[in-house]
């Protein structure tokens, strides 16, 4: 199960990657996840609410005192939970502006500064009660149908599954597609259906972790085998580097993690695709086979060019490394050190010989339907 789902009182609901753990929060020590979310409010989240209901009222769903039990009575149970929150530590996102904004450097228009304002400052708003203006638009909720789960191999015409449903939408592209995924393993028809769409003039870019700020380094090593395809099919690909993000100050995070816990790395979770510059899916989905074949995902795919303009400008203010081919044919990592001079690398930057081996060597033992 896979789904990223929380709904308030049918009248509100979020969704979108982001798991309940602090490092989806930008509140641990370390390593942090660049993630987005979606705040709903309206229509849609009466289907948001029936797709939470599809999983709760299965007969796959159990009590959780079906598989745990406790000899202490709930009033002792209650209590032990509270002293364990009782010393946790709120997100504080205090008021904000130009200059707190996580994000903000010399280069970033004013309206990328107030994007982020917009975003940072939604705790604060639901805390206060009061929210600020939300963007109107038409969208629509995908999630896996439970008969995914148990992998008959055949699915109904009214059992598409989420990836079915954005690669046919994804097809309706007439100009533009810009995929954003932490995790790039596409089948085999996948590839041809890219290569294919690129050839045709349509302009396609990825946004994916670099080796470097993967925390699933054997998918990176399936990607791997797939590069030289794609830049030969003109597809332009960005890898996300947590030094040059931590270093730049452009990540536009969810927040500022507090003093004593200090960033040393943001890996990329955000999963989402733009087609035309006028839609945009976000979700759970990540474009790989696992999503596809194994996972349970959900996701909604909104119609507004203003929610898309935000969330794109938060996206290229997300810097990495762009990759290309040489005269040889052979791929390079390029780093900007600053217009127009550029640092480039011919293996994944900031890894070991060691450990590109070592992962290669280890490839052909991994199912990549697992990845």
């Amino acid at each position: 199960m896979h789904n990223k789902l929380f709904v308030a009182d049918n009248v509100a609901a979020v969704t979108g990657g982001r798991n309940v753990a602090d490092e989806y929060a930008m509140n641990k020590a370390g390593s942090n996840f660049l993630d987005m979310d979606l705040f709903v409010a309206g229509p849609m989240v009466r289907d948001l609410s029936a797709a939470f209901g599809h999983y709760w009222n299965s007969e796959v769903a159990h009590n959780v005192s079906d598989v745990v039990s406790s000899a202490s009575g709930a009033s002792t149970l209650q209590s032990n939970f509270d002293e364990r929150v009782a010393s946790a530590r709120s997100l504080t996102v205090g008021p904000l502006d130009g200059e707190r904004v996580i994000g903000h450097s010399a280069g970033d228009s004013l309206q990328s500064m107030t994007d982020r304002a917009a975003m940072l400052a939604l705790p604060e708003e639901l805390t206060s009660g009061r929210l600020n203006r939300l963007v109107p638009a038409q969208g629509r909720v995908l999630f896996d149908p439970l008969s995914k789960t148990r992998q008959t191999g055949v699915l109904s015409s009214e059992d598409f599954t989420v990836t079915q449903r954005v690669v046919e939408w994804m097809q309706d592209a007439r100009s533009r597609v810009t995929m954003v995924t932490p995790y790039f393993v596409p089948d085999d028809a996948g590839m041809e259906a890219l290569i294919g769409a690129s050839n045709r003039g349509l302009k396609i870019s990825l946004i994916t972790n670099s080796l470097a700020s993967t925390d699933v380094p054997m998918a990176y090593v399936a990607y791997w085998r797939r590069l030289e395809a794609l830049l030969r099919a003109s597809v332009n690909v960005t890898e996300v580097s947590p030094g040059l993000v931590l270093r730049r100050q452009r990540a536009g995070a969810a927040s500022e993690p507090a003093q004593d816990r200090a960033l040393s790395a943001l890996e990329l979770l955000m999963k989402s695709v733009i087609v035309d510059d006028q839609e945009i899916f976000l979700g759970s989905m990540n474009l790989d086979l696992r999503s596809t074949k194994l996972n349970s995902e959900l996701g909604v795919i909104v119609n507004s060019r203003e929610l898309v303009q935000q969330i794109t400008r938060f996206v290229e203010a997300v810097l990495g490394y762009t990759l290309r081919l040489d005269a040889t044919g052979e791929v390079q990592w390029v780093e900007s050190v600053g217009d127009p001079l550029e640092r480039t690398y011919a293996t994944p930057p900031k890894t070991s010989a060691w450990r590109r081996t070592l992962l290669r060597l280890l490839a052909p033992l991994v199912a990549e339907d697992n990845l």
